[in-house]
C-alpha cells in the first residue's frame, strides 16, 4: 500500500488554485508582442525561508513565496496569488516524487 503512494499526496488538503502565467514575447518586422497565457493549477503556497535562499541573489524588501504543485513549473513563468504576481526564479526538480517546487519572487508591477 506505501507503494503505491507519492510524497504529493501530503500536499492534498493544502491544496488552493493559483494562476500560473508563460508569458512569450515575438518579434515581426522589429516590433515586439508580449502574450499572456493562463493555466489554474491547484498547489500550496506558503513563504518562502529567506534563510534558505541564496542571500547574494535576494532583495530583502520583495516578498518570496514556496510553491509546492503536481503541475510542471518552469523558471521565467509567473504564479498569480494573493493578488500578486511572483515570478519563479528557482525549480527543484522532484517530478521523480509527484511534485515540482519553486521559489518565487514577488515582481511588484501590475497583475500580467
Amino acid at each position: 500500500m506505501i507503494d503505491d503512494m507519492d510524497m504529493s499526496e501530503v500536499l492534498t488538503c493544502f491544496l488552493q488554485p493559483v494562476t500560473l502565467k508563460t508569458v512569450t514575447v515575438t518579434s515581426v518586422d522589429f516590433v515586439d508582442t508580449t502574450t499572456v497565457t493562463t493555466q489554474s493549477i491547484q498547489a500550496v503556497v506558503q513563504p518562502a525561508d529567506k534563510d534558505k535562499l541564496n542571500a547574494d541573489n535576494i532583495d530583502w524588501s520583495l516578498e518570496y513565496q514556496t510553491i509546492h504543485s503536481k503541475s510542471q513549473l518552469l523558471e521565467g513563468q509567473y504564479a498569480e496569488y494573493a493578488g500578486k504576481d511572483f515570478k519563479i526564479i528557482s525549480v527543484m526538480p522532484y517530478g521523480d516524487y509527484g511534485y515540482f517546487e519553486a521559489v518565487g519572487e514577488e515582481t511588484k508591477r501590475d497583475l500580467l
